[in-house]
């Protein structure tokens, strides 16, 4: 698996897509409402969208990604395998139907429910004359039409499929109110396995619902009293940040004006397999996590470029657990992470970490919109700061298994950022890193720097371990 820039997508042939049939959208229309919330992070999601509908933006908060599956794909049983999977994640299959914004400046939302076996998708050969010789780009154009949060299902599904090269490329977007980047890369490939016929825990005829978390997401958020310990680290936090977490060097950005994305990933992994191995024995030698060691890495190659003995970031956490390793939802909570770099090789840094670590994993179960609010109405903070905050997505894909040839390509987002946030995923290659970054040369060239950093750190560490 790799994180592209969206703009490096361009396969040509005869495109394929698929509709939601007109059986099963009667059927939604004629349900009866469920009583079922938006999570947290879903309604702001929503609410953005129609703002920038209604300002005439084109719709772009979806994720993506690309598989390749052996040519020529059978479509009747690609069609089958799609309709299995949208059949097996409850909360793909339950509308979201947005109403006029109230006073509050929020919409009012019905949901309706389908059952897995009410499901169905069917294919729609596209006209060549309609696509005018760019496949990609009219693909790209059908995301925006339909991989959108009040669309149902809020996801577009299409095919590539060149006879010239005999290459067939299948590509899923799933609004961002559905999925997050995990449920991307992993609905791809259950949909591949499906198809491929593989047995696996992927291909379960149903996953844990999504919409059984956002139900406990809610009972959690109203046990958050005013001084929590999420609420009192934040706080901590922007105390010893300054403010929201920043980058500590340049990346172009002026007038904290945010710039268009660019993708920016390294050449390679920053720790190859055998340093990784490496990595983990010291992790294990001092009884840490392996992301104990990571984090000391990002932080030493932070003060490298900065010259800062301040590191502070916001933590992508998974809350899958378990029960929704393999679901589909937005799975997410925003932890922050801080302390200070007093130290200059990794191991030394360790306890530091370590101890910064545990304070956060002190308030991973506690929605960041409840600790945030108490925040906003103590008057500590503005709204502003759910705005564009320094971010790291770490994720433990050892496990993570493609088919063989599949070459799986996870689109990075597209839209405006202010700052660049970084993706760090543990695979079977290693340990890789890419970036979400401003579209410019700073924060190009700087961020490039900074994954070189990281990689001489790396060195540096294993040598250390090796000359012992």
């Amino acid at each position: 698996m790799r994180l592209i820039d969206p703009s490096e997508w361009n396969p040509e042939g005869r495109v394929t897509v698929w509709d939601p049939t007109r059986d099963m959208l009667d059927t939604l229309r004629a349900k009866e409402p469920v009583e079922q919330p938006l999570s947290f992070l879903q309604a702001d999601h929503v609410s953005a969208v129609l703002a920038n509908r209604a300002a005439g933006v084109k719709h772009q908060a979806y994720t993506a990604a690309a598989i390749r599956l052996p040519y020529p794909v059978d479509i009747d049983r690609l069609t089958q395998s799609l309709n299995q999977y949208l059949g097996a994640h409850q909360g793909l299959r339950c509308s979201i139907e947005a109403g006029e914004v109230g006073e509050n400046g929020a919409p009012t939302i019905v949901r309706r429910l389908l059952s897995a076996e009410e499901v169905s998708l069917e294919p729609r050969s596209v006209d060549d004359a309609d696509i005018s010789g760019n496949a990609a780009e009219w693909m790209r154009n059908f995301f925006s039409a339909t991989a959108v949060s009040d669309h149902f299902p809020a996801l577009a599904a299409g095919l590539i499929q060149d006879p010239e090269h005999q290459t067939a490329d299948f590509v899923l977007a799933l609004d961002h109110a559905v999925a997050d980047g995990l449920s991307q890369a992993i609905a791809v490939l259950e949909i591949a396995s499906r198809y491929l016929g593989q047995q696996s825990p992927l291909t379960q005829p149903e996953q844990p619902s999504f919409l059984d978390y956002v139900n406990r997401e809610y009972q959690g958020a109203a046990q958050v009293p005013a001084d929590s310990a999420g609420t009192k680290l934040w706080q901590e936090c922007i105390e010893f940040a300054g403010g929201v977490p920043r980058l500590g060097f340049p990346i172009g950005v002026e007038n904290n004006e945010p710039q268009e994305v660019a993708v920016v990933p390294n050449e390679g992994p920053i720790a190859d397999a055998e340093q990784l191995q490496a990595l983990r024995a010291l992790a294990k030698s001092r009884g840490y996590s392996f992301s104990t060691v990571m984090y000391a890495i990002l932080a030493l190659a932070h003060k490298r470029m900065s010259g800062s003995g301040k590191y502070a970031t916001v933590t992508v956490s998974s809350t899958r657990g378990k029960e929704f390793a393999l679901s589909q939802g937005w799975f997410c909570n925003f932890n922050p992470l801080f302390f200070t770099v007093e130290k200059d090789s990794v191991e030394e840094l360790l306890d530091t970490v370590a101890e910064a670590q545990q304070r956060m994993k002190n308030t991973l179960a506690e929605p960041v919109h409840a600790s945030l609010n108490n925040l906003i109405t103590q008057d500590v903070v503005g709204p502003e700061v759910f705005q564009s905050p320094q971010m790291v997505t770490y994720m433990d894909l050892s496990w993570f298994s493609e088919p063989e040839g599949a070459d799986l390509r996870v689109f990075g987002g597209v839209g405006k950022t202010k700052n660049a946030n970084f993706w760090v995923a543990r695979n079977p290659e290693g340990l890789v890193i890419g970036s979400q970054s401003p579209n410019n040369d700073t924060a190009r060239n700087n961020v490039a720097q900074y994954f070189s950093e990281a990689h001489k750190i790396v060195n540096e560490t294993v040598l250390a371990r090796t000359n012992r």
